[in-house]
């Protein structure tokens, strides 16, 4: 099982984001990880705002980056209860005497555990558990000017970030799909990813893995796992298939075709999911597991179709390296999930490390 060591959040202030911080907070306090809180001043706006008002860019800068600092403790403070504030405060001081760009802050100790126990007040309600477990191992809030994609993504390599958390949409979205950030952060960053939806509810009831048994699938079904743990809800696995008597019929009947086959053929399949279903098991004692085989020729609707109406209120799926989402068996592209989602999903990579491995 990978190790969750450092996860990075992104932060634009949305409602997305709040619930993104929220999710991070809880996975990061249940496997002791570090949690880095990002935010962006985009540098156009800083432009725009020394060009009106006569000032440089500098002295623009420098303003907006301390407000920010002020607006994400806050915010931090509201997501994470009293602990959260303690921590973001004491982050903010640390930063204030870096450079405007990309301050260098030292790491902010977790808070104690009987901080954390009393954050069960105003976190509770954003979603944080009010349970003993351990607060994270450290917080560190940053702010920076530039791309917002591209300071997410160097922020992730920097510190070598198990998990990218990010709202599956910042201000102005849709309610339905991936944002231009969360889905560039997919494509780009060097680690899994987790777009989360503030519409999801929490506790999670579902969360719906969908395996095709390559690494990166592994590793969405590891986190999926964990983030259903956390919350008490079934997990359920998702094989798609589009099987191969169904390609035949130009050809006379073959033993491919037979029933006998057929019958194999999916004996094999279940058997393959149901190992995988006995590991988590294994992994995460009283982890409620369910599998499902699915025969359709496009995965990427037959994922979405299976998450309709309630069914998940989270999807797991895998990437590739070449920043591509994962195309699972025959042809089907599963960024059409990432673009037609209206649930949160976790997008599952392999380290940079491993990903020319058997090529």
């Amino acid at each position: 099982m990978p190790q969750l060591a450092s996860i990075v959040v992104g932060v634009d202030f949305s409602p997305c984001s709040a619930a993104a911080l929220a999710q991070a907070w809880l996975l990061a306090k249940r496997s002791r990880a570090a949690i880095h809180v990002l935010h962006v001043v985009r540098r156009e706006v800083v432009r725009e705002l020394a060009l009106s008002l006569g000032r440089t860019v500098e002295q623009v800068s420098a303003d907006l980056i301390d407000g920010a600092r002020r607006q994400l403790e806050s915010f931090v403070a509201g997501q994470v209860g009293s602990a959260g504030a303690r921590e973001g405060s004491d982050a903010s001081q640390a930063s204030r005497s870096s450079g405007p760009d990309r301050p260098s802050e030292p790491p902010i100790p977790s808070a104690p555990d009987q901080a954390a126990r009393r954050a069960g007040g105003p976190g509770a309600r954003a979603g944080v558990s009010a349970s003993g477990d351990s607060p994270p191992a450290e917080v560190r809030l940053h702010v920076e000017v530039g791309d917002p994609v591209d300071a997410i993504v160097a922020r992730c390599a920097e510190i070598d970030a198990s998990l990218l958390v990010l709202g599956v949409y910042g201000e102005g979205g849709s309610g339905m799909g991936s944002g231009h950030v969360s889905l560039a952060g997919v494509r780009h960053a060097p680690c899994s990813t987790l777009l989360v939806h503030e519409r999801t509810r929490r506790p999670l009831r579902a969360v719906l893995a969908a395996v095709d048994f390559a690494p990166e699938s592994l590793i969405a079904l590891d986190f999926a796992s964990r983030v259903a743990e956390v919350d008490g809800a079934l997990l359920r696995l998702l094989h798609v298939h589009y099987a191969p008597w169904h390609r035949l019929h130009y050809r006379a009947p073959t033993e491919e075709s037979s029933p006998e086959f057929q019958r194999q053929y999916l004996d094999r399949l279940r058997g393959l999911v149901d190992d995988l279903a006995e590991r988590e098991r294994a992994l995460h004692p009283g982890l409620r597991v369910e599998i499902d085989l699915v025969d359709d020729p496009s995965p990427g609707r037959a994922i979405l179709d299976a998450a309709e109406g309630g069914a998940a209120d989270l999807i797991a799926l895998g990437t590739r390296r070449d920043g591509r989402i994962r195309k699972f068996f025959i042809g089907s592209n599963a960024e059409r999930v990432l673009r037609n989602l209206d649930v949160s999903v976790i997008v599952g990579r392999t380290p940079p490390a491993r990903q020319g491995e058997g090529r």
